[in-house]
């Protein structure tokens, strides 16, 4: 794909963010998620109508969160603010695929996209508390999480033709 959206850019600032949790030092302190509770969507709804109304709500996030792709984290404080946003980033696209329902086909593949999202997600929340409180091992660990559930996400979002819930 020939866009740089913020979606590509998650992994790139994550990396940036645990280099600095790394490089300020701290504790290794394990680090957990907010639990929540993830509701499964019972609402079907055409294939091909949801696929459209998925990326249009994609793109329209990573509009909202265009700062992540010009994101450059210098210090400590730039760190734990830019993963508090790639927090908020992966929980609005986890809600976004909550709300889209399921599609009459290819169900398990959008299964499987939720699953990877909600991943991403609980990784983003982890890399965040990991940068608030020092912790390296942590942040590592999550950035690896964070890492690995973008490149899973991105062939699942092509097969069911969401390409702006894709590019990480």
């Amino acid at each position: 794909m020939g866009r740089c959206s913020a979606a590509t850019r998650i992994v790139v600032v994550a990396g940036a963010l645990a280099a600095l949790v790394i490089g300020c030092g701290g504790d290794d302190d394990r680090a957990s998620s907010d639990p929540s509770t993830t509701t499964s969507p019972t609402n079907v709804v055409d294939r091909s109508t949801w696929s459209e109304q998925l990326d249009v709500a994609c793109s329209e996030l990573d509009a909202d969160y265009a700062d992540l792709v010009t994101a450059d984290p210098t210090d400590r404080d730039d760190a734990i603010e830019h993963a508090a946003r790639v927090a908020a980033f992966a929980d609005e696209l986890e809600t976004i695929l909550d709300e889209a329902g399921v599609p009459s086909q290819d169900r398990s593949t959008a299964a499987a996209l939720s699953g990877r999202v909600e991943e991403l997600a609980d990784a983003a929340v982890d890399l965040a508390a990991a940068a608030r409180r020092g912790e390296v091992e942590q942040a590592r660990k999550a950035t690896r999480r964070l890492t690995d559930a973008g490149a899973a996400i991105n062939p699942l979002a092509e097969r069911l033709d969401v390409p702006g819930c894709s590019g990480f």
